[in-house]
């Protein structure tokens, strides 16, 4: 699970512009800085007890090696995807994503 979660990350911060700091030692580097940057500006903001209840309302679609997870009008249509993209294992229908 730790590795889908990782590689899922690395994949996102792909779709970021910044700019690096001159002090960095690579590309990925800088943006794993940049991600950290993210994070703890989500982390000061006040607690929500809504977060992700969207989401459990509906079945989604978690990889049964990985645990990654498809949301219906999200990564995928509402049907049953193919092979999960971060390990291409077998999916299952779940009826939430996170406990809450």
């Amino acid at each position: 699970i730790d590795a889908a979660k990782d590689m899922m990350l690395a994949d996102l911060v792909l779709h970021w512009n910044f700019c690096p700091r001159m002090t960095t030692c690579c590309p990925f580097h800088a943006s794993m800085i940049e991600l950290k940057r993210s994070l703890r500006r989500l982390e000061a903001q006040d607690c929500s007890k809504t977060f992700g209840q969207d989401f459990v309302k509906e079945v989604v679609w978690q990889c049964a090696a990985c645990g990654v997870c498809a949301l219906p009008d999200r990564l995928y249509v509402a049907e049953r995807p193919t092979r999960c993209p971060a390990c291409c294992g077998e999916w299952r229908a779940v009826s939430h994503v996170m406990a809450l």
